[in-house]
């Protein structure tokens, strides 16, 4: 009778010792996916910053309204962000007059919930080429 006590005890607290274990690494892989979907929504955001710089960038007669362009749609996409992006700038542009414009930006990102072992802050830089169709 004790011994069968003993190994349902036993039992039991295998059982909860099991559960914490597998707990605790389903909560380090759920923080790990939180941290893997903002750096994924940010380098999206990026590449969109990207290509609006290079567009309006694109749309202008001179290097000077260019660059004024590109800093100018940079400001527009800092607006709406959600937090996490601590910095968006532009990093270069490359103008060719009646050609193409190539346009470079930035970002650091902040993770939410920095994983250790992970970091906890990220920099992007995206690209994006459009022809000049100023005259």
């Amino acid at each position: 009778m004790q011994d069968d006590r003993r190994r349902k005890r036993r039992k039991r607290g295998s059982q909860m010792i099991e559960a914490v274990a597998v707990g605790t690494i389903i909560i380090v892989i759920a923080m790990a996916l939180i941290d893997l979907i903002v750096m994924v929504l940010a380098n999206g955001v990026n590449d969109g910053a990207a290509k609006n710089a290079a567009r309006a960038a694109a749309s202008q007669s001179s290097l000077a309204k260019a660059v004024e362009a590109a800093q100018n749609s940079l400001k527009e996409n800092k607006k709406g962000n959600a937090g996490f992006i601590t910095e968006l700038s532009l990093k270069s542009l490359d103008y060719v007059p009646k050609q193409t414009v190539s346009a470079t930006t930035k970002m650091h990102v902040s993770l939410p919930i920095p994983v250790p072992g992970i970091g906890a802050s990220y920099t992007f830089l995206a690209q994006a080429t459009e022809p000049v169709v100023a005259h």
